[in-house]
């Protein structure tokens, strides 16, 4: 399926830059079924809802990919995944360090 170039002519999942069939079929698995349900969406919740939903961490690279997703789909333009990676490493360091976060973030909601 042919990518997208802008979010208001963004159809399906599969369009969306940094979202594959694979990807495509986890969001709608969080009851993300159209684009459109991306727009103002936070993609630290969307991935830790993932994780919950699957009781399973998944690569923190899948949060790069729904920040990207999130990021054309509120009109902020077209970028790959891995330009959103230094970022996350910013806010949590490493792998390792994201799994701490993870965790403690997910203490306080309990």
């Amino acid at each position: 399926m042919k990518k997208a170039v802008r979010p208001d002519i963004t159809f399906y999942l599969e369009q969306i830059p940094s979202i594959g069939r694979e990807i495509a079929i986890d969001l709608k698995r969080i009851g993300l079924t159209k684009p459109q349900d991306l727009i103002g969406k936070n993609p630290y919740r969307l991935y830790r809802k993932l994780c919950e939903k699957d009781k399973m961490r998944y690569d923190p690279c899948m949060l790069d990919a729904l920040t990207a997703a999130v990021h054309f789909m509120d009109g902020k333009g077209k970028k790959p995944w891995w330009t959103f990676t230094p970022l996350r490493k910013k806010q949590y360091g490493g792998s390792e360090n994201y799994r701490r976060t993870f965790r403690r973030e997910r203490k306080k909601r309990v």
